[in-house]
Order: C-alpha cells, then structure tokens, then sequence
C-alpha cells in the first residue's frame, strides 16, 4: 500500500512567538526537520518541510542568532527556506500620541516592523504542491487566522487533500479549527519540542561549526 506524501508548511515568526511566549528560550534551537518526521504518521512519508521568516536586520545579535538558526537549518535535507520581508510603520508615540517615527515632540525614538509575504508565501506554496500533486497531507504549522482564505481554497479546489493545523505552543486559532476548514488540529506539547532540538554544535557540509546561541542555552 502506498503511503500518503506530506509536505509541512511552517509559519516561521507564529512558531518563533509561540515559543518564546511559552515561558522558555530553550526551544527555540528546533530540528524542524526532525519535529516533522515525529508529526508524519505510519501510513505518511514525509516529501518536505518549507520554513517560512523573514530575515531582520537588528539589534546585531538578534540578526547573529537568526543567522546561526537558518545555517543549523540548512544542514537539513528536506528543508527548503522560503523568506518574506519586512516594511516600517508610522504609529503614534505611546507618550505624546504624536504621529511620527522619531517624535520630535517629546524625544521618543520609535520604530515599527511588520512581516510581510508568509501567508501568501505559504497559499502559493501549498496551492502548487496541490496542483502539482507533490503532497497528500498539508500539515500547515501555525495559528495566524489570516490562513484561513488558504484552507478555504484548498478545500474548495482539492477536497480530497487531508489538511491538518499544527499550532505552537500557547496559541490557537478557532477559525482554522473550524472542522469545515481542516480534517484535524492540535497544539504542539511540551514533550515533543524536547526531542527535537539540535546538538550545541553541528558541522556543516563545508566543516564550518554552527554554534547554539548563549542566550537560548
């Protein structure tokens, strides 16, 4: 009996804030390949794991951390990265409510980023692989509700697709729990991110040494 081909689809930033709200770094230094091969069931075969950020560009160590993190990932072979980008707002100062970057006002240096692209990212991916029949099962690891057009889609185009929602820990969406939306959903334990972390040092292909990050350890 053939098995189910699976592809996982990651929200990089949703997984990323779902962690460090969890109360602890140390999770952060995620295998996801590894993660992926513990999610995929006996009767699945896992194809590919598609990570979905954005690469910031400060403070200098939270760059150097972000860096160190897509190399350990890139040692993976079923990992394929996949980056948006990230465009500066205008809000009002939470001191003055003067609307300005840098409020002249009363002084306050103020600077807002949002990530842009990954939920489209993540539509055109798993709409491909649909169309190009790489994948039986979507296992979309993420709570953002701005998904939910994409598991509509999916639904619509491809019934016979199982879509399943992985949600990180201490977040949850209701509308793409929707049984309508997704054939299952659940949150990641505790448990299973323990198993799936990677070594302090890994060597890459070219013999260079990925270290862990101190602030996660």
């Amino acid at each position: 009996m053939n098995k189910l081909k699976v592809i996982f689809y990651i929200d990089g930033f949703n997984l990323y804030y779902g962690l460090r709200d969890f109360g602890s770094r140390e999770y952060l230094w995620l295998n996801l390949q590894k993660l992926a091969y513990i999610l995929t069931n006996h009767d699945e075969t896992l194809e590919k794991v598609k990570y979905f950020t954005t690469m910031v560009s400060d403070p200098p160590d939270k760059v150097k951390r972000q860096v160190s993190y897509i190399e350990a990932l890139k040692t993976q072979d079923k990992i394929e990265i996949f980056e948006g980008t990230f465009i500066t707002e205008n809000k009002n100062c939470w001191k003055c409510q003067y609307p300005i970057n840098k409020c002249s006002h009363c002084g306050a240096n103020l600077k807002f980023h949002r990530e842009k692209k990954t939920d489209v990212n993540i539509g055109c991916q798993t709409l491909l692989d649909c169309a190009l029949v790489k994948c039986d099962v979507i296992k979309i690891i993420s709570a953002d509700s701005d998904l939910v057009p994409v598991a509509e889609t999916i639904k619509k185009l491809y019934p016979n697709k199982v879509l399943n929602f992985v949600f990180p820990p201490n977040t949850f969406s209701s509308d793409l729990a929707k049984t309508n939306l997704c054939n299952k959903f659940f949150v990641l334990p505790r448990r299973t991110l323990s198993k799936c972390q990677f070594p302090d040092q890994i060597i890459n292909n070219q013999g260079y040494t990925i270290q862990k990050p101190n602030t996660w350890i």
